[in-house]
């Protein structure tokens, strides 16, 4: 009976997302849209938390702070180019043409305006050095982002969270207070070059805490999911479906942390986008299943691929760096995604009767089976007569309240019938 009452539920579920019509009307799919979706892809760790909850049945929230997420550009790189900057661009020299040009046309006839110049034309070297520093950084962050793009096969990358102004003015700030404090300029550079070859420098061209912040705002627009993996025909304007995906919920209500909690003990297998490509067998796993029983089922839907591609036994859902190429023309890609996306217009339907076809599986589904038991085995009184004698009675043909309604809600004939049982 458990296994007929799950396909009763997966029938209706299977209806309200498609209406057995093709992949056009499936709605959980990766949309370009940097507003809506949120590709996570390089943040692997944070993907590997998400795969450990789910073996291990853990469905605990997960905050996210400052800087426990992110994706680094080397200090090391930076360095390297700013030496190469200070040797050939910013050196001693031009320093001297920066005090020459504040020199030239006055006569300075004492050691205040002398100090005067000295100051002025550090602010012009700190303000050409701060702009130059800050090329450095637009062009590492250029060359990291062509990185990322080209390792995960990413196309709809988020704007980098790095604050290149901030960090430019800060180290123009400590150069400012560095000729303050110095007597001449020879004393200034040789402190200035210090400290820009020593300096312990961050460039974190990602934190996940700003993306996550800035996230929580399009919340109001629909559905947050977390999804997993990408399915794709190889063709411009092709839909891009998730393998798995699990609904989540984002507070952002302390200052210093995102929570990310899940709202239901339920993973989403996209078996309907999955059946919707031309592969030779069709997938059989449901369309849903609790944390405790997903990893079994990731693992179905693996081997499932696996043989459709014709490959040997392994991970594909959970796996960080997978991309298989279409076998042939007319089949999907496989790749390794993981994001947010936010679902307009869901019919949750869909949800719940996923949440109770798992409620079943855990064998927690006992009233639903055992209406569908009753009804099945003629236990379920009939009312029909019974409602419509009554029906007629309330509201006898031809007379005036079969037409007008004494209800201040304007009802039709069914729900005048269902008023009259509730009554």
């Amino acid at each position: 009976m458990s296994q007929f009452v799950k396909s009763i539920l997966n029938y209706y579920a299977a209806f309200t997302e498609t209406r057995f019509s093709n992949r056009s009307t499936l709605n959980y799919k990766w949309l370009d849209d940097t507003n809506l979706t949120l590709d996570l892809s390089f943040f692997t760790d944070f993907f590997r938390v998400w795969i450990a909850k789910l073996e291990n049945n853990d469905l605990s929230p997960v905050n996210v702070c400052a800087n426990q997420f992110k994706f680094e550009i080397p200090s090391s790189r930076f360095r390297s180019q700013l030496s190469e900057l200070i040797e050939e661009s910013f050196n001693h020299d031009r320093f001297q043409q920066f005090l020459q040009e504040e020199k030239e046309g006055k006569a300075l006839s004492s050691p205040t305006e002398i100090r005067e110049i000295f100051l002025e034309a550090a602010r012009s070297y700190n303000l050409a050095l701060r702009q130059a520093i800050e090329q450095i950084i637009h062009t590492l962050q250029r060359e990291e982002l062509a990185t990322i793009q080209q390792q995960f096969r990413a196309t709809l990358l988020p704007a980098p969270t790095f604050n290149i102004p901030k960090f430019s003015q800060d180290i123009y700030d400590v150069l400012q207070q560095t000729a303050t404090n110095s007597v001449d300029e020879k004393e200034f550079f040789q402190k200035a070059t210090t400290y820009l070859k020593e300096c312990d420098y961050s460039i974190i061209l990602y934190d996940l805490l700003i993306l996550l912040k800035q996230y929580v705002v399009v919340q109001a627009y629909g559905s947050s999911y977390l999804f997993l993996g990408s399915i794709q025909q190889d063709q411009e304007g092709s839909p891009n479906y998730p393998l798995c995906f699990i609904e989540i919920s984002l507070d952002s209500a302390m200052t210093d942390c995102v929570c990310l909690s899940i709202p239901r003990d339920l993973v989403m297998l996209n078996t309907p986008a999955i059946n919707s490509f031309d592969f030779q067998n069709i997938l059989t796993i449901p369309r849903a299943a609790s944390f405790s029983g997903s990893i079994a089922h990731l693992r179905q839907l693996d081997s499932f691929l696996t043989g459709e591609y014709a490959l040997s036994p392994q991970n594909i859902t959970t796996n960080d760096s997978c991309f298989i190429p279409a076998p042939r023309i007319g089949l999907p890609y496989l790749k390794y995604r993981f994001g947010l996306q936010i679902i307009k217009g869901e019919d949750k339907r869909i949800l719940d009767y996923s949440e109770l076809m798992t409620k079943i599986e855990r064998g927690e589904g006992s009233s639903i089976i055992n209406f569908v038991d009753d009804y099945l085995q003629g236990k379920v009184a009939n009312t029909y007569d019974e409602t419509n004698a009554q029906y007629r009675e309330e509201y006898p043909k031809n007379s005036a309240r079969g037409f007008y309604s004494d209800n201040p809600l304007p009802l039709n004939p069914s729900q005048k019938k269902n008023s009259d049982r509730t009554c």
